[in-house]
């Protein structure tokens, strides 16, 4: 298969917010999420994110990998840090969202030369709720087949 390399992946999802206290109380995937239950409006207010990640080619993958293992030293075996390796798809591959600021003006992502994202949109991210992000890297992982 092959793909152009500004081929993008979209990851929509949907954050559902507590209509008392607006924080986000749970994430589901947009295209899981079409049989909406009319109830939930009452509880829950919900807002669609949409986030989107360049390819990922093989050879990268691989490199973020080797560099994701960690050494057991208990049962003698490597295995790969998930958490480290989503670290990479987020600081390499994260090219656009949709999220907002408070006035409604899209918030836009900063990159380093060498197209990373920038320390100051990482701290964006980190600030984010972990339940949004985990869900947005799960999508991406799914579309990538990993």
């Amino acid at each position: 298969m092959f793909f152009k390399e500004d081929d993008k992946i979209e990851i929509s999802v949907d954050g559902y917010h507590s209509n008392e206290t607006g924080e986000l109380q749970y994430v589901v995937p947009t295209e899981d999420n079409k049989d909406e239950d009319d109830t939930l409006k009452d509880i829950f207010t919900k807002v669609t994110y949409k986030f989107w990640f360049s390819r990922c080619p093989y050879n990268q993958f691989n490199k973020y990998r080797s560099r994701s293992i960690i050494y057991n030293s208990e049962d003698q075996n490597n295995t790969v840090n998930q958490i480290r390796l989503r670290e990479f798809f987020l600081i390499f591959h994260l090219v656009d969202w949709n999220l907002t600021d408070e006035n409604g003006k899209k918030v836009e992502l900063k990159f380093d030369p060498n197209k990373a994202l920038s320390d100051e949109s990482l701290k964006m991210i980190y600030n984010l709720p972990t339940l949004l992000i985990d869900t947005v890297l799960i999508g991406y992982e799914r579309k990538m087949l990993i």
